[in-house]
């Protein structure tokens, strides 16, 4: 027998016409009659045949240790931007509607109305544990925020907590594990060395 390596010296990729390079190639033109080491893949055993055993092919990530996240953003670390989106819009259509009924009952009760701005403010405020200068003068209005007063107690209470927690032990970002952590992380540059065989068939 002769033991050669392939003509063009390749593990065996598909060319556009149908035709394999490399092992493969060779196989398929029967320019050889067996070949070791060549990684089974499905395309792959659509023009030849495998034995039982076939070569294992691992693959390695590499990645700096993770590194401690920046301190300054503790403050905003302990929700995600959705919740604080959700904070910003909430707070300020509670106030949007605090306005409104204190409007209505001023126009149903011959009452003196109350500004936005400061309404807006003072919903604000609450979210911020500040005192409330005035409480509304209908059942409605005192009740709306009473409930306010009860979410702002809820979601300072959370945010507290999880601030101590963050402060207290520094986060860091999440190791890489896996392809999809690799290309979820932002900013990152990252290569390999020249993919050959089933790693350049996996990759593309």
């Amino acid at each position: 027998y002769i033991l050669r390596q392939p003509l063009d010296k390749k593990w065996g990729t598909p060319a556009d016409d149908g035709n394999w390079t490399g092992i493969v190639g060779d196989l398929q033109h029967q320019k050889a009659d067996f070949s070791l080491d060549v990684t089974l893949s499905e395309s792959r055993s659509t023009v030849m045949d495998y034995s039982r055993v076939y070569q294992n092919d691992p693959y390695v990530i590499l990645s700096p240790k993770p590194s401690s996240l920046p301190r300054h953003l503790s403050l905003t670390r302990p929700f995600e931007g959705e919740v604080w989106m959700s904070f910003l819009v909430c707070t300020s259509f509670m106030g949007l509607i605090l306005w409104l009924l204190q409007k209505a009952w001023s126009w149903a009760s011959g009452e003196l109305g109350v500004s936005l701005v400061p309404t807006v403010f003072h919903t604000w405020g609450i979210m911020l544990l500040a005192p409330i200068p005035t409480l509304p003068t209908n059942s409605t209005g005192r009740v709306l925020i009473g409930w306010w007063l009860l979410v702002c107690v809820i979601v300072t209470t959370g945010y507290r907590s999880s601030l101590i927690a963050h402060l207290s032990v520094q986060g860091k970002y999440p190791p890489i594990n896996s392809f999809q952590d690799l290309l979820d992380r932002d900013g990152w540059s990252w290569g390999s060395y020249e993919f050959a065989g089933t790693n350049f068939l996996y990759f593309n």
